[in-house]
């Protein structure tokens, strides 16, 4: 498979190109859970011990308190995803104040605070995996649905940092930063193995081993995979003898393997990843012949990280990492090329892309006067591969191309009082796509009392357009101008987080920003082509709210709200696939013995499709009943959607459907047992 031999020529590659930089840094990125002194068991703490400990790590690429981060910072913590029967990224995002997600049948959309074009294949916002950047390089997509890099099974916590990062992340840290944290071998110290089985056929698996030895290594490794037949998919659009009466039979499989492997001893850390998936795509997508089950998709992506580190002297650090990285993608449309009614000339074309790229990164961190922080670093990609191929009878597309970005940042981190924190960040990157940007962040953080704490954001953050945005030019559906400048975003928000003695929490955020030069699909002027321009603006204002509450006999709840409001400002409309409200509920309670229940209720206002039509989402309740472990053996049961009911997200440009229909009921159970 194309993931195994990624890795085995990453193996050798990243020794050559990351030693060199290791030889010259001292202290580990992204050892974030180890670093944060966090407990092993993060259950049996209160509420109030939990915001005592809470840090983070992604806000400024250094372990901090969340009340210190200058950014809005939700965490979700691994005993909230087994809670709550979470299955991909996507579910686990959609259940945090101000985010929500749309699926065509084929890849997951994130939307942040009110801003999700139909389509967009999560490019504004960054994710990373304990530190190291996912993001690929032909797309500049971040996977968060069954295409995601690694298992649930292997997350031990998500920080999700809302706003602008690009003053110390670069490009894609547009809308905001999601850096998940995989479990340490200290979290395993044995073995597990997990096995589910659901409705239309899905079964998948996870086998993983890791330990912490006397001397200090520590190890781990895990698989996971997953297939699900998919089952039969109803359209009214193809409802016709000649489609299957819009049916598509057996055509919403979905397969996937993904690996992840660590080792770490005294600061030096070496990570593994890699992820393949294959999907039918049952929509009739981009005109194929519908009810061909040939139609799919199928991506990989892998990358081998090194990072090493040591302080050097009280208050002085250093940290280095480099990372060789590679993705696949490959799709396969079915069109009917025929001419006359004599019969069907059916051709499989084919749509391929591959990229490979460096990553190296140092940073240094030092308390030069008493109430000062000041970290620096210098980042750099090279882009070593960003190919495109379109082709069937004929060749449509075939280029290459390399590029590269230079970023440097510094932030100093400034306590001018006991309860007034400032914080001031700017980066540079050099790009040779398209050239350069400068983008700052600015935080006042005032702490008046010991349970409150109010904070004053301001940032710019940049995406630079993508490899495909820039050169996708097959002369059949699609023109490349070749003339595109960087999106930016400028973002004002007021963040107040208070406790409400030792079992609740509130916090809340009003916000606003303006996005100028937004790249969009349109219309070429010279013919009937599409071509990517940047010709449109986009203001947004809301308000995010959220309220937790530690009952007794082990009962805690959650609940949120965001009001959003997104307007085209050139055309004063609200924009596609923007919520004008979302509401989240959820409940964790013992029921008794060693069984406990989860509930999510989630509510998303109706959505604005491309053609301007309402798509109303109704209440959405997930339940999942678990056991606690009797010896090594753990059991969980799950219904999504126990209403049944029918609702649809958004389509995009390559859809007949305005909207696509979503998943009805379906169920889960899972067994998991430590050895």
């Amino acid at each position: 498979m194309y993931w195994i031999r990624a890795m085995s020529v990453a193996a050798g590659k990243a020794v050559c190109c990351i030693l060199p930089t290791i030889l010259c840094a001292l202290v580990p990125v992204g050892a974030v859970a180890d670093d944060a002194g966090l407990p092993a068991d993060l259950t049996e703490l209160s509420i109030s011990e939990l915001m005592e400990i809470d840090l983070v790590y992604g806000a400024s690429r250094y372990v901090q308190k969340i009340s210190d981060a200058p950014a809005s910072v939700t965490i979700i913590t691994r005993d909230d995803m087994l809670a709550f029967g979470h299955r991909t990224l996507a579910e686990v995002l959609n259940s945090v104040a101000g985010f929500y997600y749309s699926y065509d049948r084929n890849y997951h959309y994130l939307g942040a605070r009110g801003f999700g074009p139909p389509g967009d294949y999560n490019s504004r916002t960054l994710i990373l995996v304990d530190g190291h950047r996912v993001n690929e390089n032909i797309y500049g997509s971040a996977p968060t649905g069954t295409d995601f890099i690694l298992s649930l099974d292997v997350i031990e916590r998500i920080e999700v940092i809302r706003g602008p990062s690009s003053s110390i992340y670069g490009t894609n840290a547009f809308l905001g930063v999601i850096n998940v944290i995989t479990r340490s071998p200290s979290d395993y110290e044995g073995g597990e193995a997990v096995v589910r089985a659901g409705s239309v056929a899905a079964f998948e698996g996870t086998a993983g081993y890791g330990k912490r030895l006397p001397g200090g290594l520590g190890f781990a490794v895990t698989v996971s995979g997953a297939d699900a037949r998919g089952g039969d998919v109803y359209y009214s659009e193809f409802d016709d003898p000649a489609t299957n009466n819009g049916v598509f039979h057996d055509g919403d499989g979905d397969r996937r393997l993904q690996f992840l492997a660590g080792l770490d001893f005294r600061g030096l850390k070496l990570q593994a990843a890699a992820a393949g998936r294959s999907k039918h795509i049952p929509t009739g997508a981009y005109g194929t012949v519908f009810n061909d089950s040939r139609t799919m998709t199928s991506d990989a992506i892998g990358y081998v990280d090194l990072s090493y580190g040591k302080a050097l002297t009280d208050g002085l650090e250093f940290k280095a990492r480099s990372s060789y990285n590679r993705y696949r993608y490959r799709g396969k449309y079915v069109y009917d090329y025929a001419e006359d009614e004599e019969g069907p000339d059916l051709v499989v074309n084919q749509d391929e892309a591959d990229g490979e790229w460096l990553q190296s990164e140092i940073q240094g961190s030092l308390a030069y006067v008493s109430g000062h922080r000041l970290i620096a670093g210098l980042e750099h990609q090279a882009n070593l591969n960003q190919a495109q191929s379109n082709y069937d009878e004929e060749v449509y597309l075939d280029i290459s191309n390399t590029s590269s970005v230079t970023g440097v940042y510094v932030q100093d981190e400034w306590r001018l009082h006991p309860k007034l924190l400032l914080n001031a960040g700017l980066r540079f990157d050099h790009m040779t796509s398209f050239g350069s940007s400068w983008n700052p962040r600015f935080a006042a953080i005032l702490q008046p009392g010991s349970a409150t704490v109010v904070k004053a954001l301001y940032g710019q953050a940049f995406r630079a357009p993508n490899d495909y945005e820039l050169y996708y030019d097959d002369g059949e559906t699609q023109v490349a101008t070749g003339e595109l400048r960087p999106e930016s975003i400028d973002t004002y928000e007021l963040v107040l987080q208070h406790q409400l003695g030792r079992t609740s929490t509130i916090s809340g955020s009003v916000f606003q920003y303006t996005i100028d030069d937004l790249i969009v699909l349109v219309t070429h002027p010279d013919g009937e082509l599409l071509t990517y321009r940047n010709e449109e603006s986009a203001r947004g204002r809301g308000l995010e709210l959220q309220a937790t509450h530690e009952f007794p006999r082990g009962i805690r709840s959650r609940v949120s709200y965001a009001y959003l409001d997104v307007q085209n400002i050139v055309m004063g409309h609200r924009l596609p696939n923007s919520p004008g409200h979302l509401v989240k509920f959820h409940l964790v309670a013992a029921l008794g013995g060693r069984v406990t229940c989860g509930a999510e209720v989630l509510y998303a206002a109706d959505r604005l499709t491309l053609t301007g039509a309402e798509v109303g989402q109704p209440v959405i309740a997930n339940i999942t009943l678990a056991t606690a472990a009797v010896g090594r053996l753990s059991l969980s049961a799950s219904v999504y959607n126990v209403l049944g009911a029918e609702f649809a997200t958004p389509g995009s440009e390559e859809h007949v459907q305005d909207q696509i229909r979503q998943d009805g009921r379906r169920v889960r159970v899972e067994a998991r047992a430590r050895f």
